[in-house]
């Protein structure tokens, strides 16, 4: 993708910063949206249910350099009700314009 000019969204389950999360796996995370930070636009994960968000900050110098969004459940799991959420992205920068 970086020697192609692409840009990604990543979609996963398990959000890399959340308390459950491995500290080793959200480390290599992190190191990893910062070294690709230019083609990584937004990460979208789940799990918490519960609406929430993430700045990642950068390896060397806590600089910010992506967003994980957490999204809420689809399901009553917890004491809220379901939920879902929206995104326009704007074309040409996938970066998202409206949530």
């Amino acid at each position: 993708m970086e020697a192609n000019g692409e840009i990604a969204i990543l979609i996963g389950h398990h959000p890399p910063a959340s308390e459950a999360a491995l500290f080793e796996w959200g480390t290599r995370f992190r190191i990893l949206m910062d070294r690709f930070q230019q083609i990584v636009r937004l990460s979208f994960f789940g799990h918490v249910h519960t609406e929430e968000h993430n700045v990642i900050k950068s390896w060397d110098n806590n600089v910010s350099v992506g967003l994980n969004f957490w999204s809420g459940a689809m399901t009553t799991y917890t004491d809220s009700y379901p939920s879902f959420r929206r995104f326009i992205l704007d074309e040409l920068t996938m970066l998202p314009i409206q949530i």
